[in-house]
């Protein structure tokens, strides 16, 4: 009969015996340290909160400049549109999120919005995710990050790229190299991470013209 695993301590007890460890002057430190860690998630939340306001005072049905040449109403939906150029781009998947709009919200850029939101919001867990490397306790310094991290993907320097739906390319272009690296500096040894890599390679040559290097810097990578 295999003796039963000796009991393991949870984070908390983990915590409180480090913190036990620590003299006066560096538990002052640890918890100002803390504090500032928080007040960068506030500021961080903050400024996410006023962009979101920002976006959804500031949405408007009506087309603006390119978007005009992808208006769906009235449009034949054919492989050939999906996939054809506007200017140096082939814009399959912000077509994909027009086409969704069109029938969900009629065409009045809500849908963009709330994906371009989303999209950030995503990429925001992913460079998080990477910064942290699984690590189990989280450090304060790593909570400053995650603040900071939030403050610069909603900051509203950004404004058109939030307020304008046709903008979604910037945000799924980046998104996509971002996820793209993840997989494959974090996903080896996945019989299924090659498939994942190609795929979303694929999603950002077809986001975006800026997208084609994606691929070249992913073999940059893997050598």
């Amino acid at each position: 009969m295999t003796p039963p695993a000796p009991d393991r301590p949870d984070l908390a007890d983990r915590r409180e015996s480090r913190e036990a460890a620590l003299t006066p002057s560096q538990l002052a430190g640890d918890t100002t340290s803390r504090l500032l860690s928080y007040l960068s998630i506030a500021f961080g939340v903050y400024v996410a909160l006023q962009t979101l306001l920002m976006v959804v005072l500031s949405q408007s049905p009506i087309p603006f400049a390119d978007q005009w040449d992808d208006i769906i109403s009235g449009r034949k939906i054919t492989l050939s549109y999906l996939f054809s150029q506007h200017n140096e781009h082939r814009l399959l998947f912000s077509r994909l999120v027009f086409i969704v709009d069109h029938f969900i919200s009629k065409e009045n850029g809500a849908v963009s919005a709330t994906i371009s939101v989303i999209l950030q919001l995503t990429l925001a867990a992913t460079i998080y995710y990477n910064f942290i490397k699984n690590r189990l306790i989280i450090s304060p310094f790593e909570l400053w990050v995650a603040g900071f991290i939030f403050t610069c993907l909603f900051w509203s320097g950004q404004w058109e790229n939030f307020t304008w739906g046709y903008q979604i390319v910037f945000f799924g272009v980046i998104l996509a190299a971002a996820i793209t690296f993840t997989l494959l500096t974090r996903g080896a040894g996945s019989m299924i991470t090659p498939l994942l890599v190609i795929a979303v390679e694929f999603l950002a040559t077809y986001t975006l013209a800026s997208g084609i290097i994606v691929p070249f810097m992913t073999v940059a990578l893997a050598v």
